[in-house]
C-alpha cells in the first residue's frame, strides 16, 4: 500500500523506507522533547509584557477564533556543544480593522483523489498579532548575553484550513497501517489538483474497498496538506527562525543546485512513523489523543530536514495552531543541532470563559 499526496508540486504523502522502527523514532522524540524550562531572563520578559507561561485550557467545541484568544510557545535551539537559546512566541487573535474586514477569503482549495472523488476545502481568515521575544540564553558568567529583541507582526490565519488539523489524518493512517502492515496491496491513495485517469481510479478503488477507506477518511488525509500549509504560514512570520533553520539544514551541493536550476523543495509525510504519542510528552487537559506526525523536507531530492509534529484535535483554544502543540526540527540523521517548539499556554478570550 502506498500513500502519496501532491499539491502544487510541494507536498507528497508517501510511505518512507527506514531502518528505524516507529518505536525507535518515538523513543528519540521523547528524549528531545523532554520539557525545557524557560530561562530566568525569558520569564522576566514574559512577566514584564504580561505574557502567560502556563495553563492550556480545556478544549471546547467549535471552529471559531475569537478576539482575545491567545497562545504562547517556547522555542528552544540546542547546539552540539550543549549551548541552548530560547525565544518566546505569543499569538493573540484581534478584531479586524476596516481594511482587514474587506479582505476576501482565498478561493477554496480543490483536490482530486486517486479513487475519483473531488474534495473542496473552504478558506476562512482570522486576524492575529504575533510577538517574538528573544533570543535568551542560559546564564554564563564568561559570556555576554545576546541582545533580546521584541518584534511584532499582524497577519491573517486561515482558520478554515487550520480546523482540518493533523489528528484525523494520523488516525486514518494508523488504521490503514494496521489493516495492511506489510504494505502488500498494490496501488496508491493520492491527491492532486487535477483528476486522475480512469485506469488509476479503477485500480485504487479496489484497494480502497479492500481497506474500507471511506470518503471521510480521504478527506482527513487530503486535509492534512492545507492544515500544514497554514501552520507553516504562522511559523514563517516568526522573526529569526529562518536563520536558525539554516543552521540545521543539510543544504544541497553546488552541483545539485546547478543540475536542478536552483533548489526544488518537497515535503513528504512519513506515514510509516505516525504513532500515538505518550501523554508525558505534553500535559493537556482531559488527556486528548496526541499523535506524532513526522514529515521530511527534501531539497533537490536529498533529505534536508526532519520535522516531527505533536498534534491533537484543533479545538479552541488550540485552533490557532491547528492542534499542533509541539514541533521538533532536526537533521535527517538525528544528530547535531535541533530545535523544539512547545505550546506552553493556550487560553480562550475572557468573554468565552
Amino acid at each position: 500500500m502506498r500513500l502519496n499526496l501532491r499539491l502544487a508540486q510541494m507536498f507528497s504523502l508517501t510511505l518512507l523506507a527506514s531502518c528505524l522502527s516507529a518505536q525507535d523514532a518515538l523513543s528519540g522524540l521523547t528524549v528531545r522533547f523532554a520539557p525545557a524550562q524557560p530561562f530566568p531572563a525569558l520569564v522576566n520578559a514574559a512577566r514584564a509584557n504580561q505574557i502567560p507561561l502556563d495553563q492550556i485550557e480545556t478544549p471546547t467545541d467549535g471552529e471559531a477564533i475569537n478576539p482575545g484568544d491567545s497562545l504562547t510557545a517556547l522555542v528552544t535551539f540546542c547546539e552540539k556543544n550543549g549551548r541552548r537559546t530560547q525565544w518566546l512566541l505569543h499569538v493573540e487573535a484581534v478584531t479586524p480593522d476596516a481594511r482587514e474586514q474587506s479582505v476576501k477569503p482565498a478561493r477554496p482549495m480543490v483536490m482530486h483523489s486517486s479513487t475519483g472523488n473531488k474534495l473542496e476545502f473552504v478558506s476562512s481568515p482570522a486576524f492575529v498579532t504575533l510577538r517574538t521575544l528573544g533570543p535568551f540564553a542560559e546564564f554564563d558568567a564568561h559570556r555576554k548575553p545576546p541582545k533580546a529583541l521584541d518584534k511584532s507582526a499582524r497577519f491573517a490565519l486561515d482558520k478554515g484550513f487550520l480546523s482540518l488539523g493533523l489528528d484525523r489524518a494520523a488516525a486514518v493512517v494508523l488504521r490503514l497501517n494496521h489493516a495492511d502492515p506489510n504494505h502488500e496491496r498494490k496501488g496508491s491513495f493520492a491527491f492532486n489538483s487535477k483528476p486522475f485517469s480512469e485506469i488509476e481510479i479503477t485500480r485504487n478503488r479496489k484497494m480502497a474497498d479492500a481497506l474500507q477507506l471511506t470518503a471521510e477518511d480521504e478527506r482527513a488525509l487530503a486535509g492534512s496538506a492545507p492544515a500544514l500549509m497554514s501552520y507553516f504560514a504562522i511559523v514563517q512570520q516568526t522573526a529569526g527562525l529562518d536563520d536558525i533553520l539554516f543552521k540545521i539544514l543539510d543544504l544541497p551541493s553546488l552541483w545539485s543546485m546547478i543540475r536542478h536550476g536552483g533548489v526544488n523543495a518537497n515535503i513528504r509525510f512519513d506515514t510509516k512513523h505516525i504513532a500515538t504519542a505518550p501523554d508525558a510528552l505534553l500535559t493537556l487537559p482531559t488527556n486528548p489523543k496526541l499523535y506524532q506526525f513526522p514529515v521530511a523536507l527534501d531539497l533537490n531530492d536529498q533529505p534536508a530536514l526532519s520535522i516531527t509534529f505533536l498534534a491533537t484535535a484543533p479545538q479552541p483554544p488550540l485552533l490557532t495552531c491547528g492542534g499542533i502543540v509541539g514541533m521538533l526540527v532536526e537533521r535527517p540523521d538525528g544528530k547535531g543541532t535541533y530545535l523544539t517548539l512547545r505550546v506552553i499556554s493556550a487560553r480562550c478570550s475572557a468573554t468565552k470563559r
